[in-house]
């Protein structure tokens, strides 16, 4: 898989993430992460930490990569990518994991 998969996996993760929580902060539940938990009832505020600043990152972040893989000769460029390939993977795992605990929360408070 490349990188610019990996971070589009990640960035549509958090944005699922997003909307569940909001959905299951609107029905009764509270946001699990407590350095956001003073900001989820400003939308706003919590909108942009929550998505737009995790874009944001992800973009530098993956731009700043791409960069400075170009600059590696061949072997090095390849052990580098295994390396970012293998930290995206462990944050789609971890995003994974959460919109699973959304949709679980979800399943909870309707009832099931």
């Amino acid at each position: 898989m490349k990188l610019g998969t990996i971070f589009s996996i990640l960035i549509m993760l958090n944005t699922l993430d997003y909307y569940l929580t909001l959905y299951n902060v609107n029905n009764g539940a509270r946001e699990g992460n407590i350095l956001l938990q003073g900001i989820i009832q400003n939308g706003l505020a919590f909108m942009l930490v929550k998505i737009v600043l995790v874009i944001v990152i992800l973009t530098l972040l993956f731009n700043f990569l791409q960069k400075k893989l170009s600059e590696l000769d061949v072997v090095e460029r390849m052990k580098n990518v295994k390396i970012c390939k293998v930290a995206g993977y462990i944050l789609a795992t971890i995003y994974a994991v959460t919109v699973m605990n959304n949709i679980a929360v979800i399943v909870c408070l309707e009832g099931g």
